[in-house]
């Protein structure tokens, strides 16, 4: 499917409208998924209600997350695209291929956390019972495992977007290969 012909301003929602106005101020610039998201009514205010609710993982975990399940769904824009949020987070570009491939030895906290994440999507929900039990040694709850779970979701969803339309790169990628 061609994005071209849905990223005209003509063609954005009312409610996407207002909402795009907002988001160079704090996002700096507007990713093109968030664009094409305000060319559909409900969609973007229905994504931004769920990546920015109420939730108990922190920006650095759910950057986390969304390395390895990028890494799964082997989304080059996605992946591109978190590998330089990832350096915001103060990942080193060694760092960051470590997380996409499931491990985080450089970080006790988050160790825990990536062991699962991937086998989740992989396994249709269900991740290894020792790695869980793991993940809760470490302090994290079921409240936390129901936010990964989500995060995954939303991801999940976000990267088939990118595959069904192709977005084309807005930004020059960086970091670690790809591959």
């Amino acid at each position: 499917m061609k994005n071209s012909s849905l990223l005209h301003k003509k063609n954005i929602s009312i409610a996407g409208k207002a909402i795009f106005k907002k988001l160079p101020e704090n996002n700096g610039r507007v990713p093109i998924f968030y664009k094409a998201l305000t060319f559909f009514r409900d969609s973007f205010n229905c994504l931004l209600a769920f990546q920015y609710g109420q939730e108990l993982l922190n920006s650095r975990q759910k950057t986390v997350i969304n390395l390895i399940i990028r890494q799964v769904n082997q989304n080059q824009y996605s992946l591109a695209a978190n590998i330089q949020i990832g350096g915001v987070y103060d990942f080193i570009p060694e760092q960051i291929l470590e997380i996409r491939n499931r491990s985080a030895s450089f970080d006790p906290n988050i160790d825990p956390l990536v062991k699962p994440v991937k086998e989740i999507p992989v396994y249709k929900g269900v991740a290894d019972p020792l790695r869980l039990e793991n993940y809760f040694a470490a302090g994290y709850t079921v409240e936390h495992l129901t936010d990964c779970i989500l995060t995954i979701g939303e991801i999940t969803m976000a990267s088939y977007m990118y595959s069904e339309f192709k977005f084309s790169f807005d930004f020059k990628a960086r970091g670690p290969s790809l591959d």
